[in-house]
């Protein structure tokens, strides 16, 4: 029974602190590993540690074109936009059909474009705002970068929790004291008291989800090992 409750302990552990970590070698391509980056880090909070170990975070999402980490401002708009492939800095597709992708002008602006129509030596497209990207740092200087689901956080929170939780109860059960009754000169058993059970397997829950949530399912993506 001991050894149960172990690989029971274990697995609640595993899965609180569960944390999947992409390479590039898990991708068909670099281009391809950078786009999942893109589409999964849009409008997310990150966290960019170095080479060095360093790190700081951008709360805003962040962005890959040509090896470079860029971190966008946004500005609500809206249109239908023409332009020379020459004055194209990249283009990051954010889907298999390639009808999205993150456009990128050579002047530093960008587009997150819709419906695309691309001809010989122009690109047509349909935009509902213009991203202003900030060069961050080369893609050689970071070593990973990282965010949190936190919802996904409180799922994992609230299953290891309710399995300490009914540890706990079955512990808390044990230890409790039969429940007797006596009427007149006769005792008899009153059965068990599952207070303390109850108490111990919603303080487990909630401290599961609270836990869940601060520290979130993390992502990472590793870029330098």
């Amino acid at each position: 029974m001991k050894i149960f409750y172990f690989y029971i302990v274990a697995f609640s552990l595993i899965l609180i602190g569960c944390s999947p970590t992409y390479k590039i070698s898990d991708f068909s391509s670099k281009d391809k590993f950078y786009e999942d980056f893109n589409k999964s880090a849009n409008e997310k909070a990150v966290k960019v540690t170095l080479s060095n170990d360093s790190s700081f975070f951008i709360s805003n999402g962040a962005a890959i074109v040509n090896d470079t980490l860029y971190s966008p401002k946004e500005e609500i708009k809206s249109g239908i936009k023409k332009i020379a492939l020459s004055d194209t800095k990249g283009i990051n597709y954010t889907n298999q059909s390639h009808t999205t992708a993150l456009i990128v002008l050579n002047d530093g602006e960008s587009y997150q474009a819709e419906q695309l129509r691309g001809n010989r030596d122009s690109i047509e497209f349909s935009f509902t705002k213009t991203i202003t990207l900030k060069d961050v740092t080369s893609i050689n200087d970071i070593k990973n970068i990282s965010y949190k689901n936190h919802w996904l956080g409180v799922i994992s929170g609230f299953i290891g929790g309710t399995i300490f939780g009914i540890i706990a109860g079955v512990i808390a059960i044990r230890f409790t004291p039969l429940n007797f009754n006596t009427v007149g000169n006769s005792t008899y058993y009153a059965g068990t008291n599952y207070t303390p059970a109850k108490i111990a397997l919603s303080s487990c829950v909630i401290l599961g989800i609270a836990y869940g949530w601060i520290k979130g399912f993390n992502y990472t993506y590793q870029f330098n090992p």
